[in-house]
C-alpha cells in the first residue's frame, strides 16, 4: 500500500509541474519538446602506403581492418569511408587520388572529422598539411593524427601541427640527404648500383657490365658519322630507314637519342657518377649537373665501345656545331595554351611552336611535326598557320557560338548524356549502404578475433570487399562529379559569351580557350575544328 500511495503522490507532483507549466504560458499552450536523437559524427578515415611493395599493400589492409574496428566501436560514430592511396609518395597531395576524393567529401558536408595514422601519412610537406589543416576548418572539419596525438579541433592542436611537420619535413630532406651521400661513398670506391641499362650494355647477374655486340656496332657507327660531319637529324633518320630499333625497340630514332649518346662519357669505359641529382626532396625532380654537387668518375669501370680518341674527335665535332651564346634572354612563349593541343589533319602529328626572330620582332607560328621532318617515319607536306589566325580563329568561334541560338540547347543534350542515371544512383546507394554493413561485419570479425584470436583471412576477405566495393562506387562518383563539372562550366562559358563585347575591340580570350577547348584539328587553308570539353566539335574557317 506505501509504494502505491508513493507512485501516485509522484503522478500528483507530475500533474501539478504540467498544470503550472501550462499556467505560466503566455499562449496557454503547452509544448513538450520531443528527446532530440544524438547526431552519429561522420568519420573519414585516411590511409596510405607510400609504396607498391606487396608488404606494404598488406599494411594497408592492416589499416582497413583496425581503424573500422576503432571507428566503429564508439556508437557515436558513422564510418563513412576509409580513404586509401596505394603506393603513392605523401610528399605531393595532388597525385594522391583518394586524399582528393576526401578534401572533396569534407567540402560538402560528408564528413566531419578525419583520422589518420600520422602527420607523415597526411603530408610531410609542411606548405601541404598546414593549407589542408586551415581549409579543412573553415568547414568545420577537425583531424586526428594518431601517433602524435594531435587533434586539430583543440586550440593547441594547429601549433603542434606546425612543430610536428617542420620535424617531418626536414626528416625527409635529411634521409634524401643521407641516401645521396651513402651511393657516393660508394662510387668513390667503385660500386654504383644502376636500375636501367645503358644502350650497348647489359648487366650480369652480378650487376657487372657487359657489351651487347649488336647495339654497340650502331654506337661506333653513330661516332662514326658524327666525325665525318652527319647531324644527329640526319643520323637519327639513316638509322630509322635503316629499321635499326631503338633500345625500348621502337623503330623511329630521334636527334635527341643520338645527342645523348654521343655526351655519353660512358662508351669509354668510364663511369661519371652523379650527372643529374635531386634538388627537391618534396617534388623529387631531378636536374642536370652543371657542377652544382660534387661528381665522381670512376676509370675503367667497364668495357669500352668506343676508343678516347673517337671520343675526343666527336667532342670536338660537335663543339664547331654549338651556336654562340647570345646576350639575349630566352622567354618561354606565352600561349602555353597552344602546346600539344592542334593535331594535324593530314597525318595526326602534333603541332609544334616555331618562332622567327628578326631585328624588328619575332613572329610565331605553328606547324605539324612530321612537316618539321621531326618524325622520319611520317612524311606530311602541310603549310603553317600562323599563330595570330590561330587566335582569330578562335575569337571567330566564340562570337558565331554567341549569335547561335540553338547553341545552348545542343550544349544541355551534349552534358545529358553524362548525368548519372536513376538506375545508377540507385546502384550508388545501394553500394554505399553495402560497404555500410561490410564495415559493421569486418567490425565484429576483430572484435570476436580479438576474443578467440585473429583469423587474417577472413579479416583480408572483408577488406579486399571493401576496397573492391569502393572503386564501384569511385566510378559512379566520379561520372556524377563530371557532369556538376561541365554543367559548371557551361554556365561560366554562357556567361562569358554574354558579356563578349564588340568583334572588333574584342582581344583574344586565352582564358576561355584554356577553359572549354580540348583539343582541335587544323586542315589545310587555315581550318579548324575546334572540340570543346562538352563533346561538341565546330569547324571554324578564314
Amino acid at each position: 500500500m506505501a509504494v502505491i500511495k508513493a507512485q501516485n503522490n509522484q503522478r500528483l507532483e507530475l500533474i501539478q509541474q504540467i498544470k503550472k507549466k501550462y499556467k505560466d504560458s503566455p499562449s496557454g499552450i503547452f509544448k513538450i519538446e520531443p528527446v532530440k536523437k544524438k547526431k552519429k559524427i561522420k568519420i573519414g578515415v585516411y590511409a596510405r602506403v607510400s609504396t607498391r611493395e606487396p608488404d606494404q599493400l598488406g599494411s594497408l589492409e592492416a589499416q582497413v581492418a583496425y581503424y573500422t574496428f576503432s571507428v566503429l566501436k564508439d556508437p557515436n560514430n558513422q564510418l563513412v569511408r576509409i580513404y586509401a592511396d596505394k603506393g603513392v609518395s605523401g610528399t605531393n597531395a595532388k597525385k594522391r587520388s583518394g586524399f582528393q576524393k576526401m578534401i572533396k567529401n569534407c567540402e560538402n558536408g560528408k564528413i566531419d572529422r578525419i583520422i589518420t595514422k600520422s602527420i607523415s601519412r597526411f603530408a610531410r610537406n609542411t606548405v601541404d598539411a598546414l593549407e589542408y589543416v586551415r581549409k579543412l576548418k573553415e568547414y568545420n572539419v577537425s583531424i586526428y593524427f594518431e601517433k602524435e596525438e594531435i587533434d586539430t579541433a583543440n586550440e593547441d592542436g594547429e601549433v603542434l601541427l606546425t612543430v610536428y611537420c617542420a620535424l617531418a619535413q626536414e626528416e625527409s630532406r635529411s634521409l634524401g640527404e643521407s641516401i645521396s651521400w651513402g651511393k657516393k661513398a660508394y662510387a668513390k670506391r667503385g660500386v654504383v648500383g644502376h636500375s636501367m641499362r645503358t644502350y650497348g650494355y647489359d648487366f650480369n647477374k652480378d650487376r657487372s657490365w657487359y657489351i651487347v655486340e649488336e647495339e654497340a656496332r650502331v654506337v661506333r657507327s653513330i661516332f662514326e658519322r658524327c666525325i665525318a660531319g652527319v647531324n644527329g637529324a640526319q643520323i637519327s633518320r639513316d638509322l630509322t630507314h635503316e629499321g635499326i630499333p631503338t633500345m625500348k625497340k621502337k623503330s623511329s630514332w630521334n636527334s635527341k637519342t643520338i645527342s645523348t649518346i654521343l655526351n655519353n662519357p660512358t662508351y669509354t669505359g668510364d663511369l661519371l657518377y652523379q650527372k643529374r641529382y635531386t634538388k627537391d626532396t618534396f617534388t623529387s625532380r631531378s636536374k642536370l649537373n652543371f657542377g652544382d654537387v660534387s661528381q665522381v668518375l670512376i676509370e675503367d669501370h667497364h668495357p669500352a665501345i668506343i676508343d678516347r680518341i673517337t671520343w675526343e674527335k666527336a667532342q670536338n665535332e660537335l663543339a664547331k656545331r654549338r651556336p654562340k651564346k647570345s646576350d639575349k634572354t630566352n622567354k618561354s612563349h606565352d600561349k602555353i595554351e597552344f602546346f600539344s593541343s592542334f593535331i594535324c589533319s593530314e597525318c595526326g602529328s602534333v603541332y609544334f611552336h616555331v618562332a622567327v626572330n628578326n631585328k624588328a620582332s619575332t613572329k610565331h607560328h605553328w606547324r605539324c611535326k612530321a612537316a618539321l621532318k621531326k618524325n622520319p617515319l611520317v612524311s606530311c607536306d602541310t603549310l603553317k598557320i600562323e599563330e595570330e589566325d590561330i587566335m582569330s580563329l578562335f575569337m571567330d568561334l566564340l562570337f558565331g557560338l554567341k549569335n547561335d541560338q540553338s547553341f545552348e540547347a545542343l550544349l544541355n543534350e551534349h552534358i545529358g548524356l553524362k548525368k548519372i542515371s536513376e538506375e545508377e544512383k540507385q546502384l550508388l546507394v545501394f553500394l554505399e549502404e553495402e560497404n555500410q554493413k561490410k564495415y559493421q561485419e569486418l567490425y565484429k570479425v576483430v572484435e570476436e578475433g580479438g576474443k578467440k584470436g585473429e583469423d587474417t583471412t577472413v579479416i583480408k576477405r572483408y577488406t579486399d570487399s571493401i576496397m573492391e566495393t569502393q572503386e564501384k562506387i569511385n566510378m559512379l562518383v566520379d561520372k556524377e562529379d563530371e557532369y556538376k563539372f561541365l554543367v559548371s562550366e557551361k554556365n561560366w562559358f554562357l556567361n562569358e559569351l554574354e558579356n563578349l563585347g564588340d568583334i572588333k575591340s574584342t582581344s583574344y580570350r586565352g582564358d576561355i580557350f584554356k577553359r572549354v577547348i580540348e583539343n582541335g584539328i587544323v586542315h589545310p587553308n587555315n581550318i579548324i575544328n575546334f572540340n570543346l570539353i562538352f563533346g561538341i566539335s565546330k569547324q571554324v574557317r578564314k
